[in-house]
């Protein structure tokens, strides 16, 4: 019925055509939304944004590495037990080390220096964190031995001093 109906009143259905310049009127519409200001990029194509995205999923990463990792873990249940003036001591250099490390993340300028950097430094943290843990199991033993005490301080200085040498070649301070 409904065919019918048109097939009747075809013409009335395909007697109007659209007004002159009517296609080129819609295609420069169509030009226009898709325009971007000339030597202007849209935020999503930026260096700048690609860089800060790099940086951004770096982080993350780091962040779930030290979240994750089994060795970080037992790290902070043997830190508990240790004497007070150790604990601070730690707590101190952790802290000093996590500062340095967001002013590298800072400084690293292309995403291949960022990435070479981090893999670096956290072989290095890594490294120095597990001989730490195992200067607090000798220390726990121990108990008040001066030269495991110093050699635990004398660790947590030289994470320190590792990512000061760092800071300053990356960032030339």
């Amino acid at each position: 019925m409904l065919e019918e109906k048109i097939r009747k009143n075809r013409d009335l259905f395909d007697g109007a055509e659209p007004s002159e310049g009517h296609f080129t009127r819609f295609q420069s519409k169509l030009d226009s939304l898709q325009e971007v200001a000339p030597g202007r990029k849209s935020w999503h194509q930026s260096r700048l944004f690609r860089v800060a995205a790099v940086i951004v999923v770096l982080l993350g990463l780091s962040v779930a590495y030290y979240l994750v990792d089994p060795s970080e873990n037992a790290n902070h249940l043997t830190a508990s037990t240790l004497p007070l003036e150790i604990q601070e001591a730690r707590m101190y250099y952790d802290k000093l080390a996590e500062d340095k490390l967001q002013k590298i993340n800072n400084c690293a300028a292309s995403t291949s220096e960022a990435s070479y950097i981090q893999k670096v430094v956290i072989d290095e943290i890594t490294l120095l964190d597990s001989s730490s843990v195992k200067l607090e199991e000798q220390l726990q033993n121990d108990g008040q031995n001066p030269r495991l005490i110093n050699a635990l301080i004398r660790n947590y200085k030289t994470k320190s001093d590792l990512l000061d040498d760092i800071l300053i070649r990356l960032c030339h301070i």
